[in-house]
């Protein structure tokens, strides 16, 4: 889900502190990072980020308990500070103190703040306000309470991020909205009736999947978690809302997109639709065809395009190819198209076998578009990543002339793109450190660049594991599922279009990986750490390690037979046939615990290069000690194309 601001809003599905400071800071509009709101006093009005505001308005949210406690634990931090977790949380063995400077008692021995909520709420609140800063690993005081508006606003968004998100990743303020009126309007029990209400509303808005759960293992229900806090920053009192419960519904009005109906603009549909995945973007996009038929679609989406930012085209041409063999004759029939459909449109017509491999410069040129959209939505480092890939296609490398063609490429934005990647041109990608789990019970840790794909992932998965790679298989990242475009399965996307640094955003967050859908092996893949200008092992070795082994025996089976692989490059498709038993062979070394041997060898698929993963793991065997070691080539993928 993709803000009005057009950030994207990330859930948080392992969040270890309840609710990280990070994470809050995301989702605070208007406040800048480490940052604090400005006043200033014009004949009797405040004037803080949002204006104009009448000084009892402002009166109110400065007597609010939660901001009340936020300055009593910033005068309690002081200038000395506190030492904070990697999260910016306050510490278990701190939360005592923390609490008897509010005047409250909480036990010697907490697990994490967030156990202690009337702590860790009052500690989110000032660090999103700017009352608390976090500089390294220590919290110091930051400043006075100068804006209590603006601070009451910055506590509730980062409490809704905290507590009130979704295992689907809408933006909570979206759920804050949609609760506020159902409560207000109808009358509905607290409970089940305000669940049910709110989801039915969700659902037609096309937020929520009505095939996913919203609510979080062990959490209380997204409404339900929005209801209390919004009456306990006395924004309703009851079903009733209070004079800033009143204000917060008009500012809520203004950051939530609209719901998408067959009324709404194509340009505004481009807008709401820019970030989301294909499948997400496709269900949405139905409610606004409507009664339309394909070429009122495209004639549509072509003119809303026109004056579009290239990720918006993007998006518009993503929709367009979903109408199948209408889309080409739909096209042709609003010719002439503007210049900057024109590559676009000869890419589509070739994927439909109707025309010739468009050109180097059509490439290049297309090459900059979706950099750009990625520089914008995700940062240098996927447009890079995306720039690498679409020049591959061409057999063009990026840091020997790429970046040159780019520049040259006459795209509105080629200037902009050029310049972004010549910064990190040649500069090392950064490893990650992934502990994956199977059943819990056996595991493996390894290291991989973040640029990998996760059919990458896949292939990696299969050969530590020892899988023949025989079964289908699903990625879940979030609500979302991602598998083998070639199998076609229903509601997901192709797994080559999602990268382990974006599946994987920060450290502590975990995905699965389901082989066989039918015995339902599931790995849990979880990253531990990133690890910078860090060269990855080129060499095979052994590392022996005691531990403790599982009681079940689990035996993965022998690598073999072939596979007919789909892979597609830049909004290209190609069919590449791979016996992975004719590629490279690794041999693992035997080792030898108790009465078992586990020896055998790792086929892997032709390509692979040398510069691999190194990883560990827990023996393969229950009786096994030993700990073997292997290395799989990731840095210039050949599954990244």
């Amino acid at each position: 889900m993709v803000s009005q601001t057009g950030q994207p809003f990330t859930d948080i599905p392992n969040d270890p502190d309840g609710g990280t400071v990070e994470h809050a800071r995301k989702v605070v509009i208007g406040i800048p990072h480490g940052g604090r709101p400005t006043r200033q006093r014009a004949g009797g009005q405040v004037v803080g980020i949002f204006g104009q505001m009448s000084s009892d308005l402002s009166r109110v949210a400065g007597a609010c308990p939660v901001v009340v406690a936020a300055v009593r634990l910033a005068g309690w931090v002081g200038e000395v500070g506190v030492p904070v977790t990697p999260g910016g949380s306050l510490r278990p063995a701190d939360v005592p103190a923390a609490a008897s400077a509010l005047g409250m008692f909480t036990r010697a021995k907490v697990r994490r703040a967030a156990d202690k909520p009337e702590v860790h709420r009052p500690w989110l609140t000032a660090v999103t306000a700017g009352l608390i800063a976090i500089a390294g690993d220590r919290a110091v005081r930051a400043g006075r309470l100068e804006d209590p508006l603006a601070a009451w606003w910055a506590g509730l968004q980062a409490l809704l991020a905290a507590e009130a998100a979704d295992t689907i990743g809408v933006d909570p303020r979206i759920t804050a909205l949609v609760t506020m009126d159902v409560v207000t309007s109808e009358h509905v029990d607290e409970g089940w009736g305000l669940q049910r209400r709110v989801g039915h509303v969700m659902y037609d808005r096309g937020d929520w999947d009505i095939r996913a759960d919203p609510q979080r293992h062990g959490r209380v229900h997204p409404a339900e978690a929005t209801l209390a806090l919004l009456r306990l920053f006395g924004a309703m009192e009851g079903t009733r809302l209070t004079p800033l419960g009143t204000w917060v519904h008009a500012e809520l009005r203004k950051v939530v997109p609209p719901q998408i109906t067959p009324e709404l603009p194509a340009a505004d549909l481009l807008g709401l639709l820019t970030g989301t995945d294909e499948v997400d973007s496709w269900n949405r996009a139905r409610r606004w065809f409507g009664e339309r038929t394909a070429h009122q679609i495209v004639a549509e989406l072509v003119r809303a395009a026109t004056d579009a930012t290239p990720a918006e085209r993007i998006t518009a041409v993503d929709l367009i190819s979903g109408l199948g063999d209408d889309a080409i004759a739909a096209l042709r029939a609003t010719e002439p198209l503007p210049d900057n459909l024109a590559a676009h449109t000869r890419l589509l017509a070739h994927q439909n076998e109707l025309a010739p491999r468009p050109g180097a410069e059509d490439l290049v040129w297309l090459a900059t578009e979706y950099a750009h959209a990625d520089l914008v939505h995700h940062g240098v480092a996927a447009a890079r990543y995306t720039a690498t890939d679409a020049l591959d296609s061409t057999e063009i490398d990026l840091n020997a002339g790429g970046i040159d063609l780019i520049a040259g490429s006459r795209h509105p934005h080629a200037t902009d793109v050029a310049e972004a990647l010549a910064a990190v041109a040649g500069s090392a990608i950064p490893v990650q450190q992934l502990k994956i789990s199977l059943s819990g019970q056996c595991w493996r840790r390894v290291l991989i660049t973040e640029n990998a794909t996760l059919e990458t992932l896949h292939h990696v998965i299969t050969a530590l594991f020892g899988w023949d790679d025989d079964h289908l298989h699903i990625f879940t990242v979030g609500h979302r599922r991602y598998a083998d475009p070639f199998h076609d399965l229903e509601e997901t996307t192709p797994e080559h279009t999602m990268r382990s640094h974006q599946a994987l955003p920060h450290p502590k967050t975990t995905i699965s990986h389901t082989y066989d859908l039918g015995a339902s092996w599931k790995h849990e893949i979880v990253l531990e750490k990133v690890l910078h200008e860090h060269p990855l092992p080129t060499t095979t070795g052994m590392r022996r390690r005691q531990r403790r082994q599982p009681d079940r025996v689990l035996q993965p089976r022998r690598t073999g037979g072939t596979r007919s692989l789909r892979r597609r490059g830049h909004q290209q498709t190609a069919t590449q046939a791979d016996d992975v038993t004719s590629g490279r062979v690794v041999t693992r070394r035997e080792v030898v615990g108790g009465r078992r041997r586990c020896g055998g060898r790792l086929r892997l698929p032709h390509g692979v290069r040398s510069s691999w993963v190194a990883a560990s793991g827990c023996g393969r065997r229950a009786r096994c000690s030993g700990l073997p070691i292997w290395r799989t080539a990731v840095d210039g993928d050949p599954w990244s194309n």
